[in-house]
């Protein structure tokens, strides 16, 4: 597909209604959601990292309502700023704080999902486009209204939209999937490893601690310039703080590669599981979250000093995704904080580990749960990669799409 002769060139200014920074809010537990720039990632708004805001006192212009696919940029700080997130369709009032601008398109002039991935298609210009120190950048507005655009006839508009929507729908698919398996893993775990009533036990139950069963591993105290890339062949994967979502389960992303030096102990391998011991001030979001090493970054990898690897005693019947379940459960998960401490950074030792105490079922029961959880674990590697294909291809796609190269 090569663009028509009728191209336009215009600025985002001219084909657009609005370009706008958000709010200042005022915080409550319940409110109207606040899309913040933790929410906007791979080109998607995550609703569920919002946080609300007092309607009463922000007083929010009619405005800075989100409307159906506005484009969200990230308009502050270094590593985030430049970051674009579009919304497809949005069914309840949501605004965004004053480190987001709202790009609003003039449907008249241009399809507003075409502009969606014009812009994701354009980050790297974006980012260059900050002004200010180290950790203080910020996007002006006036710059970003100067951005050209060239904009084909808008059947091609259309038809490149199509192309990159069918990509994005079947990732959030597999996304979707993984959430549902997810969520089925946990729910078994609930029906078949913890106890109806906890002062009556089953026959073949009993109640334990974890440290007769687990045995845990303290992680690579690293330096800085031992930080390598995944193209460096000596560079090992480092499973780290980063490599685990709040809440638990493993985050791809948080990924690091590692050349220097390291000792055997500090090896980890797909399967297990690890924990991280530090957070950031005292919310308990991260702390105590286990993930399990998948077996996307190969059979080696190191992990470091902010997290554990705790695996099952030869000994004992638990098995790893047994384990990773159960540092899920609120009962588990609250013995955990409750031995925490620190003051700015808050820390789980290896004690508080292994001082939880829990319901261990028999191994027959454990040995069923592990088969029927294993084939979800592999289901959800499968998918995941599948997701990495197609956003490879996606985004191979995107800049060839926008410049007219492909030809269909």
């Amino acid at each position: 597909m090569k663009f028509e002769k009728n191209i336009t060139y215009r600025n985002l200014e001219s084909v657009t209604q609005l370009i706008t920074r958000g709010i200042t809010p005022k915080y409550i537990e319940d409110g109207v959601p606040v899309i913040n720039q933790r929410c906007i990632r791979n080109g998607k708004v995550d609703f569920g990292l919002a946080r609300h805001t007092n309607v009463e006192f922000s007083k929010i212009p009619n405005v800075k309502y989100l409307k159906d696919y506005d484009i969200l940029i990230n308009s502050t700080g270094r590593g985030t700023l430049g970051r674009v997130g579009q919304i497809k369709e949005i069914h309840f009032p949501v605004t965004v704080d004053s480190h987001v601008t709202i790009v609003r398109a003039k449907k008249e002039f241009v399809e507003p999902i075409f502009l969606g991935y014009f812009l994701k298609s354009r980050q790297t210009l974006i980012e260059s486009l900050a002004q200010g120190s180290t950790g203080q950048t910020e996007l002006s507005r006036g710059y970003l209204k100067t951005i050209d655009i060239k904009i084909p006839s808008k059947s091609t508009q259309r038809r490149i939209a199509s192309i990159l929507s069918a990509f994005d729908d079947k990732i959030e698919v597999n996304r979707q999937m993984n959430r549902t398996l997810e969520e089925m893993a946990g729910a078994l775990f609930r029906e078949m490893c913890l106890p109806k009533d906890d002062k009556r036990l089953p026959k073949g139950w009993s109640s334990d601690i974890l440290e007769n069963h687990v045995e845990i591993g303290r992680g690579l105290s690293y330096k800085g310039a031992g930080l390598t890339n995944a193209e460096d062949e000596n560079g090992v994967p480092m499973h780290n703080l980063n490599s685990v979502f709040e809440g638990g389960g493993y985050k791809y992303k948080g990924i690091k590669f590692y050349n220097g030096e390291y000792k055997e102990r500090h090896l980890v391998k797909p399967g297990d599981v690890i924990v991280t011991n530090t957070e950031q001030g005292h919310k308990y979001l991260l702390i105590g979250c286990p993930a399990i090493v998948p077996k996307y970054f190969g059979e080696k990898g190191i992990f470091s000093q902010h997290i554990y690897r705790v695996r099952p005693k030869a000994d004992s019947p638990i098995s790893k995704p047994f384990l990773h379940y159960l540092l899920l459960q609120k009962m588990v998960r609250e013995q955990m904080i409750g031995a925490t401490n620190g003051t700015t950074v808050n820390m789980l030792s290896k004690d508080g580990l292994e001082y939880p105490q829990f319901f261990l079922p028999p191994k027959k029961v454990i040995d069923k749960f592990t088969g029927l959880v294993n084939s979800f674990l592999e289901k959800k590697e499968e998918l995941h990669k599948e997701n990495l294909t197609l956003s490879q291809i996606r985004d191979g796609l995107l800049p060839r799409l926008m410049s007219g190269q492909v030809k269909l």
